[in-house]
């Protein structure tokens, strides 16, 4: 369970209610502007990215976050996000080392993103699932990870991380933002005109 959210990794991993419609699509394409041209903008979408986060730049990565929120009228965004510890103990993974990839983007408080990107509600975080650590690995070490778990930095390494999209109470404040705009410029408009006819 982590600070700000509740433990959601059973809930994540079986829940999909968007499954009929699904894309894949290569780190080099997520950047293209036809990122979107084939996911319908017209209901709601699952958008899940494991194992992306730290190979995009953070600017990239947040201005990816805003294009796809801004196409869609809802859903949810599913990834991976990993602490500054996390990003440099992974730099220095052998496999991660020897490919020559530079990791940057680091997620430390998954509340950053609610300011980056308007439209994300940060709903929960989870680490390891239990059952596979006991499943694949020996009773020593599941005890061990339980231990390590509890410890909030060490869980934020590297966990899942999911957030639900606001897009349509989004696009009523910024619809409505525009309109008083309108109305304040067309105000003002009149007045010059005014003004100047006298």
């Amino acid at each position: 369970m982590a600070d700000g959210g509740t433990s959601c990794g059973a809930r994540c991993q079986t829940e999909n209610p968007f499954s009929d419609h699904s894309i894949t699509c290569s780190p080099a394409q997520l950047l293209g502007p036809w990122l979107l041209d084939a996911i319908p903008a017209n209901k709601p979408v699952l958008v899940v990215a494991e194992g992306l986060t730290p190979y995009l730049r953070a600017a990239d990565g947040a201005a990816m976050l805003r294009r796809i929120i801004g196409h869609l009228p809802g859903g949810e965004m599913i990834f991976d996000g990993w602490s500054r510890a996390g990003i440099w103990l992974l730099q220095r993974y052998p496999p991660v080392k020897a490919s020559g990839a530079e990791l940057d983007w680091s997620i430390d408080d998954p509340h950053e993103l609610e300011k980056a990107v308007p439209g994300l509600v940060f709903d929960c975080e989870w680490s390891a699932d239990a059952d596979e650590i006991k499943r694949y690995y020996p009773p020593l070490y599941w005890q061990w990870m339980q231990v390590l778990f509890r410890i909030t930095p060490i869980r934020r390494l590297g966990r899942g991380l999911r957030y639900p999209l606001r897009v349509s109470a989004l696009r009523r404040r910024l619809t409505s933002s525009r309109r008083a705009s309108r109305r304040v410029h067309g105000s003002s408009r009149r007045s010059i005109r005014g003004s100047g006819s006298r």
